[in-house]
């Protein structure tokens, strides 16, 4: 089978935030339309994958995790998982858009799935490993998704319109992607709020596994060494062991999320209804091109 996977979130805030000066009496649509108008390109563009639209829940497991580590002193208090991430009166602008969108998308002939309690990243992630012998093109310019790269698993990065292949990756970082995880462990996630090791960042993660093939076998290399012997860098490695490790389950997507049985059956698309939403918040200019999607 061959798989487009399309990282929902990821589509709509980019969409968002390039088109927030789009309005309809006052309500924003920028992020509506633009999303609308992605998919539509992306159809386009990979006529013979089967889309899969897969949206974000919020993941239940790994705010605890990051908790944890919190209290067992690993992580500072400030590091609550995502816990840095605007709620601003534009961010809820945003939701109110996405919410509504979520329900339009639904209305089209493709596949919309949502798992309570799992991120869009796990949701594909175990979507990819249930697709192993067949085709996976994931959608989207999030870079953690390259630990999924493999024989007939590629990324698109629709904004730079690069296919990132395992090939290309080995190419450019020096590493296969089984270690991107351990390199992300390492220097850290700014968006979702973890740190990795303070005071490393990609390019000294990247020398440290291009020499060891995982986190676990770099500390126990540092570790075998008296201090006088380690870099400033593996001091640093080891000072903050407790953060790498947390880091690296926050890192890790989740490959067997509970996907029903009937996930890829997708729904009738309903004409009527997408037309209306289209009438309701003055895109026309969709009107003829969403009819690729019916």
């Amino acid at each position: 089978m061959k798989l487009l996977l399309i990282d929902m979130d990821n589509m709509f805030w980019r969409s968002f935030h390039r088109m927030q000066g789009m309005s309809y009496l006052g309500f924003k649509t920028g992020g509506m339309y633009g999303t609308l108008r992605s998919l539509i390109y992306e159809r386009r563009e990979h006529p013979d994958h089967f889309m899969v639209c897969v949206w974000d829940s919020g993941s239940e497991a790994r705010p605890l995790i990051a908790q944890e580590a919190i209290e067992k002193g690993a992580f500072e208090d400030k590091y609550t998982y995502k816990g840095n991430r605007k709620d601003d009166e534009l961010i809820q602008q945003g939701r109110e858009q996405k919410k509504r969108v979520t329900k339009a998308v639904r209305h089209l002939r493709l596949c919309s799935l949502k798992l309570k309690g799992f991120e869009a990243d796990d949701v594909i992630a175990t979507l990819v490993k249930q697709n192993s012998d067949g085709e996976n093109m994931i959608v989207s310019n999030d870079a953690d998704f390259f630990q999924l790269l493999r024989k007939g698993t590629v990324v698109w990065n629709p904004l730079t319109g690069e296919t990132m292949t395992r090939k290309k990756f080995k190419r450019k970082y020096g590493i296969p992607p089984s270690r991107w995880v351990h390199v992300k462990a390492l220097m850290g996630d700014a968006s979702d709020n973890f740190p990795g090791a303070k005071g490393v960042g990609e390019t000294n993660a990247l020398k440290f596994m291009a020499e060891h093939k995982t986190v676990k076998s770099l500390l126990k290399s540092i570790e075998g060494k008296d201090d006088k012997q380690r870099s400033g860098m593996e001091r640093r490695v080891v000072e903050s062991k407790g953060a790498v490790r947390y880091s690296l389950r926050l890192s890790r997507f989740i490959t067997d999320c509970p996907i029903p049985n009937d996930a890829l059956i997708c729904d009738e698309p309903d004409d009527t209804r997408i037309r209306k939403f289209l009438r309701k918040y003055k895109m026309g200019s969709l009107r003829q091109d969403i009819g690729e999607l019916l």
